[in-house]
């Protein structure tokens, strides 16, 4: 690879189960899929790393067109995702995340440091801060951004802040917004709120 992605995606790969009141969908996913597959939709050099297990069918990322150098296959299961949706809106969410329950800092490309944009996607707080420590460490100069998770700010709020507190940009929904900054400050960066 002659130079670094532009952009370096950090997150889970795995598979999502939906249930909603219109009924169960289970497909790949996970917060590093997802932004994944977005950022295949609209272009560019990009680069993922995620860690997946001997399950997971690597010809999904491989048709999205993206950097995989950064995608450690594991002995073990893939993450699996469970997202329920009552029908007067509340959200419920389950996790299992296998191979990928430890952050696997030694999985991530050295040319991939020089990334322009590294996003960290939605995770434990602990993983997120884990990997924003590493990238701190290894001198890492690329515009880092987070992105929250209801479940997780509502069970561990200070955590999220601190890694909100180390990115240089934010994602937040109005929910993740309220549980985290409604009775203090507002963040110290710059964010984005989603929809």
């Amino acid at each position: 690879r002659a130079s670094p992605p532009d952009l370096v995606l950090i997150g889970h790969v795995g598979f999502a189960t939906d249930r909603t009141p219109r009924g169960v969908l289970t497909y790949p996913g996970g917060s590093g899929f997802a932004a994944a597959s977005a950022a295949a939709a609209v272009g560019g050099d990009v680069g993922l790393v995620a860690q997946v297990g001997e399950d997971f069918d690597l010809g999904h990322l491989s048709r999205l067109g993206i950097g995989l150098a950064g995608v450690a296959v594991r002995p073990g299961a893939s993450a699996r995702f469970r997202i329920e949706v009552s029908g007067d809106g509340r959200l419920s969410f389950g996790s299992e995340l296998g191979v990928a329950a430890q952050p696997d800092l030694g999985s991530f490309p050295e040319d991939y440091l020089r990334a322009r944009f590294v996003h960290v996607g939605s995770a434990p707080p602990g993983q997120q801060l884990a990997w924003l420590e590493f990238l701190r460490g290894q001198g890492c100069q690329a515009q880092v951004s987070v992105d929250m998770f209801e479940p997780f700010v509502t069970a561990d709020p200070q955590a999220c802040r601190q890694a909100c507190a180390q990115a240089g940009l934010l994602f937040l929904n109005e929910a993740e917004y309220q549980g985290l900054y409604q009775n203090g400050p507002h963040p110290p960066v710059p964010l984005i709120r989603k929809l």
